[in-house]
């Protein structure tokens, strides 16, 4: 694992918390959660050199770091779910895939654009099981009677 990317990833989602005008006090934490997220995918890479499973991986953890934030935080779960993605999202692949298109190797851009839509779906995914899981375990609260209306 490389300490340095995790560092940068905080770096980058600390000040795309600046850019979006996320409160203060929670720029910190959101920027933990891009560095943990980037953590969770060098070590589920490294372990399973996939990168969409990784990718899955890194988006779950930020989930449920989002999700465990918010509550202790009091505020929404987007504050520290949309900077903690940030550095899971393919930028890499997409740049690749209209290089490619733009240089007429209709192949290799073919490839990119599904590696980027699995990509895509493994974050898009983890985020809804996240959701899911903390769904049901929140309490659930009795129905009122309707006499007590």
């Amino acid at each position: 694992m490389n300490v340095i990317q995790v560092i940068a990833a905080f770096i980058g989602v600390c000040c795309y918390g600046f850019s979006t005008e996320t409160p203060r006090r929670f720029i910190i934490y959101a920027g933990i959660g891009g560095g943990f997220a980037w953590m969770c995918y060098l070590i589920a890479f490294d372990w399973l050199q996939s990168v969409v499973f990784a990718n899955f991986i890194g988006a779950f953890s930020v989930g449920i770091y989002s999700h465990v934030m918010a509550r202790k935080m009091k505020t929404p779960v987007t504050v520290f779910l949309l900077g903690g993605i940030l550095p899971l999202v393919p930028g890499r692949q997409i740049y690749q895939m209209v290089y490619y298109l733009i240089a007429q190797q209709n192949t290799l851009s073919a490839n990119n654009l599904i590696l980027t839509l699995n990509i895509a779906g493994a974050i898009a995914l983890a985020i809804f099981l996240a959701d899911t899981i903390f769904i049901m375990l929140k309490k659930e609260q009795p129905i009122q009677d309707v006499k007590d209306l």
